[in-house]
């Protein structure tokens, strides 16, 4: 690792220096803002607390979480999609613990990371594409891998979606499959000027804890995403689509739902609840 590695990467000129040595540009495909707060990043690995744990990190750019992680952590993955960051890493931190895939995250086989990871609990961190944060969580929250925390970096507004309360806007199945499983935690929001190049939205940390609670079934994400398909519809119409209506009759009244109500009223055990119920 050169000495001024660190340095590069807490500043906005010093990401701009190290993109520009490897002929390289931020992608807005890609949704490539880079962190240049040191003490938020510090803060961000301290919540995780990694030490002697094997960590996920998704999307790691230029390395300014890898060279903390690979710091405590046994073994760190690093999945990378940009080929010439990928490389890039893979040439800084020739690192015996350190793991660099040039893949899609979203397509990557989790049987092979996991086997990667040791084939033992672990830990999740990085700073998420805007785009697909939803995609990425759900592939997360039904890997059916033991994840014991995720320290994450998202947009404000999909922050909140861990937070939101029934009838709230946010409210939905990315709340809900969290909720089953997760205790979720804010740690702190992170201005524009925290990164390189500024996004146009403000961002936020999460930290995920496994709770005692089993993660729910595979086709329970089905569940949620049809309960929520149509949010003017009511839940039992919305249903009907995948269950005959004497078996949702039959679930409503387990739970004393009425045939008006709305999936986005119920809170998670219920709407876990009527799940296993109608399967």
């Amino acid at each position: 690792m050169t000495k001024s590695f660190r340095a590069q990467l807490v500043s906005a000129a010093g990401v701009r220096e190290r993109l520009t040595s490897l002929g390289a540009m931020p992608k807005r495909s890609l949704s490539q803002n880079f962190l240049i707060d040191e003490k938020k990043r510090d803060a961000i690995i301290d919540a995780l607390k990694p030490d002697s744990f094997s960590v996920l990190e998704i999307g790691p750019g230029l390395g300014s979480l890898t060279e903390a992680l690979i710091l405590r952590a046994e073994r760190v993955v690093a999945v990378e999609l940009d080929l010439v960051l990928s490389n890039a890493l893979k040439a800084e931190f020739p690192n015996k613990n350190l793991s660099v895939l040039t893949a899609d995250f979203l397509k990557q086989d989790f049987s092979s990371l996991y086997k990667a990871l040791g084939s033992c609990p672990f830990l999740v961190a990085g700073n998420l594409p805007y785009a697909i944060t939803s995609p990425i969580m759900f592939k997360l929250l039904s890997s059916n891998l033991p994840i014991l925390r995720m320290a994450l970096m998202l947009q404000l507004e999909a922050a909140e979606r861990f937070f939101a309360n029934p009838s709230e806007r946010a409210y939905g199945p990315l709340t809900i499959l969290t909720a089953c499983a997760y205790t979720a935690r804010r740690l702190f929001e992170l201005p524009p000027s925290s990164f390189y190049p500024q996004p146009k939205v403000r961002s936020a940390v999460v930290l995920l804890e496994r709770g005692p609670s089993p993660l729910p079934q595979e086709g329970f994400i089905e569940f949620l995403k049809t309960a929520f398909s149509m949010r003017r519809k009511t839940l039992a119409n919305n249903l009907l689509q995948f269950y005959s209506s004497k078996n949702i009759e039959r679930a409503f009244s387990l739970y004393g739902l009425g045939a008006t109500c709305r999936a986005e009223a119920l809170n998670a055990q219920t709407l876990l609840s009527l799940y296993q119920a109608l399967i």
